[in-house]
C-alpha cells in the first residue's frame, strides 16, 4: 500500500507526483533503489513523506540499514520498513526479487528549495546510494485554492514515530472530516459490512473459475476503523499450484481511501495484487495473507502492533472444452495473442538459408513457441528467442521474437505457408488461431552437397542397372601371416622375462647367505681382530677373536657356544669329533680372551690371533675329516 496515507488523508495527498528515481551499484552486489517524495511542492509546517524502495538481484547480499541524508531546517521522524517481493518472467523461467519500502515523515521550517537524501542501504561490506530528490517548500497558504494544508505540526505518525499534532490534518471542530463528502471508492473496497469493528483483511480473487493457463487476479485488501495507517505485509498467501507475478509494484501509486460501512467511517488500501496462473486442474487454493496495522489506534496488547489474516480462497480450474478444439493445440495456451513474420531475403541459391523472424504477442502467459510449417526442401534450424513480459494494467502482457534461419535445398518456387498459435481466448470463451503467412521463395539452381539434398530412406536398395567390380574384402587384423606367432611370442617373452627375474634374486639370495654366513663372520672377526692386534687394542682383538672361535666352530662341526657350562661345551666338542686335546685348546683360548676382555689381563693381542687362526685351521682338518679326509 502507499505509506503517504499513513500520514495524512489520501485525497489530499492523492495528487502528489513522484520524485526522481536513482539507480546505485556496490562492488558487492548490484541492488536497485528508489527514492520517491509524496508531494514536490509542500508548505512550511506540512508533513510530506519520503519512500525508498530497495529491490535486490536474485543471489545478491541482502540490504538493511537504511539511512536518508536531511538537509538543515529539515526534521524527520522515521524510517517504518515493510517488506516486498517481486516476480519476473523471462524466457520461460520465473525470478524472484525481495527488498523492503523505507519512508520517513519530514517537516521543513522555511522556505526554499531542498534536495532530499541521498537514501542508502547497507550491502554487504559497503552501502548502496540513490539520487537525490528536490522538493520547494512555500509559505503557508500559498498553494492554490482548493489544496488543503495540513493543521498543527503533524509529527503524529500513529504510533511508529511518535510525537505531536493532529495526524487527520482537519480542524479540531471536524477531527475526521466528517463533514466533508467521501471521494468515490474503487469498486474492488466495497463491502457490506465489517467482520471486525476495528480492522480486518480481504483477499478477494477474480475470476473464481478459469481454464488452465487464464490468468486470475489475487487482491489483499486492509480496513482500519481507528484512523490511517500503515499496512505492512507479515505474511505472503502460500500459492503452491500457480505462477504468481506481483503488479502492485509501487506502493505509493495505491492510495488509501476512506469509505462508509455500516454507517462508521474507515480507511482502507490495497496490500497486495498478484497475477496467477493456474499450473494444473482442479480446485486450487491460494492461502490466507498476514497484514500489521500500524497507527494509532492499532495497537494490540503490550503495544504491539495489530495483526490480521484472510481467509484462504479457492479457485476452480478446468481444461477448455475439447469441442472445437484446433490441431496444435497445447494446454496452458490461454489469452489473446497475435502473430507477425518478416522472411529475408526472398531469393536464395539452392542449399542456402534465409531468416525468418516472427513475433508473438499479446495479454497472458506466453506460449513457449508458434507452430511452423514442415515441408520437403525447408529445414527450420533452431532458433534465437528474445522476449519481455511486464505487467499491464492489472494483466501480463509481453512479446517474444523467434528468429530462425531456414535452409531451402530444391530449386524453384518454395511456399514457406504460414506460421501458427491455436490458443484459448478467455474473452471471447472460444478457441482462436493466431496466424502469420511466410509468402513463397524463389530458390534458383546451385551446388546441393549431398548433405543437404533430400534423400530417399530407400536410395540405398535401389537395383543397380549393370555389374560392376565386386567390391574387395576387407582385410582384418587375425587375417595377417604375422598375427598368431605374435600372439603366441607375448606370453612365452613374458614367463622368459619373469623366470630371469626369479633366477637374478635366487643369485642374490644366494650372495647374501654367503656373506652372511658363519664361515664368513668367522673370517671376518679374525680380520678384525688382526686390525685390533697392530692398533694394540687388547680388548677389541679379544672379543674379535672370541666371535671369530664361535662362529668358526658353528660353521666347522656344527656346535654352538653359546649357552651352558664349560663342561657341557666341552662334551658337545668332543662329541662332535674335535678330540681332547683340540677341545681344550679351544676351551682354553675362549678363557684367555674372557681374561683380556673382562679381567685386564696382560696379554700380547698378536700372540692371541696367531692361536687363533692356529685354531680355526685345526677345526677346518676336523670339517674334512667329517667328510673322510685324514684326521
Amino acid at each position: 500500500m502507499t505509506l503517504a496515507a499513513a500520514f495524512a488523508r489520501s485525497r489530499w495527498l492523492g495528487l502528489a507526483a513522484a520524485a526522481a528515481t536513482g539507480l546505485s551499484s556496490a562492488s558487492a552486489s548490484a541492488q536497485a533503489l528508489t527514492l520517491r517524495a509524496s508531494a514536490r511542492r509542500v508548505e512550511v509546517g506540512e508533513t510530506f513523506q519520503v519512500q525508498l524502495s530497495v529491490m535486490g538481484d536474485p543471489g545478491s547480499a541482502a540490504p538493511s540499514a537504511p539511512r536518508l541524508s536531511i538537509p538543515a531546517r529539515v526534521t524527520a521522524e522515521g524510517p517504518a520498513v515493510s517488506s516486498r517481493q517481486e516476480v519476473s518472467i523471462s524466457g520461460g523461467r520465473v525470478q524472484q526479487r525481495t527488498g523492503f519500502v523505507a519512508a520517513w515523515a519530514l517537516v521543513a521550517s522555511h522556505t526554499g528549495k531542498y534536495r532530499i537524501g541521498p537514501g542508502s542501504v547497507a550491502v554487504g561490506s559497503g552501502r548502496v546510494q540513490s539520487e537525490r530528490v528536490e522538493v520547494e517548500v512555500v509559505a503557508q497558504g500559498s498553494r492554490a485554492p482548493g489544496v488543503r494544508r495540513r493543521g498543527g505540526t503533524g509529527l503524529d505518525l500513529f504510533g511508529p514515530f511518535g510525537g505531536l499534532g493532529d495526524p487527520f490534518g482537519a480542524p479540531l471542530g471536524d477531527p475526521f472530516g466528517l463533514d466533508s463528502p467521501l471521494p468515490p471508492v474503487p469498486a474492488e473496497l466495497r463491502v457490506d459490512r465489517a467482520p471486525d469493528p476495528t480492522a480486518f483483511l480481504r483477499a478477494v480473487v477474480m475470476p473464481e473459475r478459469v481454464v488452465l493457463g487464464q490468468q486470475v487476479t489475487l487482491r489483499v485488501l486492509a480496513y482500519g476503523s481507528q484512523g490511517p495507517f500503515i499496512a505492512r505485509s507479515t505474511g505472503e498467501p502460500t500459492r503452491d499450484d500457480f505462477l504468481g507475478v506481483n503488479l502492485l509494484d509501487d506502493p505509493l501509486a495505491d492510495a488509501e481511501h476512506a469509505l462508509e460501512i455500516e454507517g462508521r467511517r474507515w480507511h482502507a488500501t490495497k496490500v497486495r495484487e498478484l497475477a496467477l496462473v493456474p499450473l494444473r486442474t482442479g480446485v486450487l487454493r491460494v492461502g490466507a495473507a498476514r497484514v500489521a496495522f500500524e497507527g494509532r489506534g492499532y495497537r494490540a496488547s503490550r503495544g504491539v502492533a495489530l495483526e490480521r489474516s484472510s481467509r484462504a480462497v479457492e479457485v476452480a480450474v478446468e481444461e477448455p472444452p475439447v469441442a472445437g478444439r484446433p490441431s496444435g493445440y497445447r494446454l496452458g495456451d490461454v489469452g489473446r495473442f497475435a502473430l507477425r513474420a518478416t522472411v529475408e531475403p526472398r531469393t536464395v541459391r539452392a542449399g542456402g538459408a534465409v531468416g525468418v523472424t516472427i513475433t508473438l504477442e499479446g495479454t497472458g502467459q506466453l506460449p513457449p513457441a508458434p507452430i511452423v510449417p514442415r515441408r520437403d526442401g525447408v529445414e527450420w534450424l533452431d532458433p534465437t528467442v528474445t522476449e519481455d513480459a511486464q505487467p499491464d494494467g492489472g494483466r501480463l502482457r509481453g512479446w517474444r521474437t523467434f528468429v530462425h534461419a531456414v535452409r531451402l535445398t530444391r530449386p524453384g518456387r518454395q511456399e514457406l505457408g504460414e506460421v501458427t498459435l491455436p490458443h484459448w481466448d478467455p474473452e471471447l470463451g472460444a478457441y482462436a488461431v493466431a496466424r502469420a503467412a511466410l509468402g513463397s521463395i524463389e530458390v534458383q539452381p546451385g551446388e546441393v552437397s549431398e548433405d543437404s539434398a533430400p534423400r530417399s530412406p530407400l536410395a540405398a536398395l535401389a537395383v543397380r542397372g549393370a555389374l560392376g567390380a565386386p567390391s574387395a574384402a576387407p582385410r582384418w587384423l587375425a587375417d595377417r601371416r604375422w598375427f598368431v606367432p605374435a600372439l603366441v611370442a607375448g606370453p612365452l617373452a613374458a614367463i622368459a622375462i619373469a623366470g630371469t627375474l626369479r633366477g637374478f634374486a635366487r643369485a642374490r639370495r644366494t650372495w647374501r647367505d654367503r656373506r652372511e654366513s658363519a664361515a664368513a663372520r668367522a673370517v671376518g672377526a679374525l680380520a678384525e681382530a688382526r686390525r685390533a692386534a697392530r692398533a694394540g687394542d687388547v680388548r677389541g682383538a679379544a672379543a674379535a677373536i672370541d666371535r671369530a672361535l664361535v662362529a668358526g666352530v658353528a660353521d666347522r662341526v656344527g656346535v654352538a657356544l653359546g649357552g651352558g657350562t664349560r663342561a657341557e661345551a666341552r662334551g658337545r666338542l668332543v662329541d662332535a669329533g674335535c678330540g681332547e686335546e683340540l677341545t681344550a685348546r679351544v676351551l682354553e683360548l675362549l678363557e684367555r680372551c674372557d681374561d683380556a676382555r673382562f679381567a685386564g689381563s696382560e696379554v700380547e693381542p698378536g700372540e692371541l690371533v696367531r692361536a687363533a687362526a692356529e685354531v680355526l685351521s685345526r677345526l677346518a682338518a676336523v670339517e674334512r675329516a667329517g667328510r673322510g679326509g685324514a684326521p
